[in-house]
């Protein structure tokens, strides 16, 4: 019986030790996810009309990081996910001149818009 009691008590051990291990890495991943901020707006033209299909890209000043997406049909853009810091944007259209934001500072937790019109 003592050896059958030995073996149960190592396996409870060894469950035990697996279990606070995937808490633990449970916590670090869902720390490192909420450390993010976020950055959306809508694009338009001279007169105010929104812009589909412009590439919008910001790369992170201290990473030199980058991200792009494109407008979606109702001029809006949306970029999740983004390191916090400091941010250069570049929006970039067919007929228009290049729009370049320096300096964009992002925050943890706090959602940035940014709303661009191309002159």
């Amino acid at each position: 019986m003592g050896a059958n009691q030995n073996s149960r008590d190592r396996r409870s051990h060894a469950f035990s030790l697996f279990v606070a291990a995937f808490c633990l890495l449970g916590l670090s991943v869902s720390s490192r996810a909420q450390a993010t901020a976020s950055l959306s707006g809508t694009v338009s033209d001279p007169q105010g009309g929104v812009l589909p299909g412009v590439t919008i890209s910001v790369t992170n000043t201290a990473t030199a990081v980058v991200r792009s997406v494109i407008s979606n049909v109702d001029g809006t853009f949306q970029i999740l996910q983004l390191a916090p810091g400091k941010y250069n944007l570049r929006a970039e259209a067919q007929r228009f001149k290049s729009i370049v934001q320096e300096g964009v500072e992002l925050l943890v937790n706090t959602p940035a818009t940014l709303n661009l019109q191309f002159k």
